[in-house]
């Protein structure tokens, strides 16, 4: 059963739960944000490009899931980057964050990215991933993070392997 939906319209900041990994800007969009009994959820479109504004119709889709089990926290997302008459992005990612104690944190994620050009500019495709560990000591006013994260690259198969992030705007406007 749903206990609160929230809908949210225009210019609003969104950064992925994965530390930034896809995506982490302002944009205009519509989002709607339902909480349950049991997860959280956001649901979004937005639009970074506008082809009535500049050549090219630019939208990203988002899909992310929650739960938080005692000390133990949950997520999942899905995101579908289009820019239309020349590629698609859809990226699947899966993470936890566990708190071992009142000191120290520990987690990690994991994002499938697949991508696939328009037919009438290549057709071209691939795929990568990208994994992320850390460890959190915090204590007082003291705060220490290690960080381990792993996305390779080989380009010379014919479905290259490589992670990208969602283009930024600086892309758009060069």
């Amino acid at each position: 059963m749903i206990e609160k939906l929230t809908f949210r319209v225009g210019l609003q900041s969104y950064a992925d739960p994965f530390g930034s990994a896809v995506f982490d800007e302002d944009a205009a969009g519509i989002m709607v944000m339902p909480e349950f009994d049991s997860f959280n959820m956001n649901a979004g479109i937005f639009v970074l490009e506008d082809d009535d504004v500049l050549s090219q119709s630019t939208t990203f889709g988002i899909m992310d899931f929650s739960k938080n089990i005692n000390k133990l926290s949950l997520k999942g997302s899905f995101y579908y980057f289009q820019m239309r008459k020349l590629y698609s992005k859809f990226y699947t990612g899966i993470g936890a964050d566990y708190k071992l104690n009142d000191t120290l944190k520990m987690g990690g994620h994991f994002i499938y990215l697949s991508t696939k050009q328009d037919p009438d500019v290549g057709g071209y495709k691939s795929k990568g991933y990208f994994g992320y560990l850390f460890l959190k000591y915090s204590s007082d006013k003291f705060s220490v993070k290690l960080n381990f994260g792993y996305a390779p690259a080989d380009y010379t198969a014919d479905d290259p392997l490589y992670f990208s992030d969602v283009v930024s705007y600086t892309y758009f406007m060069s």
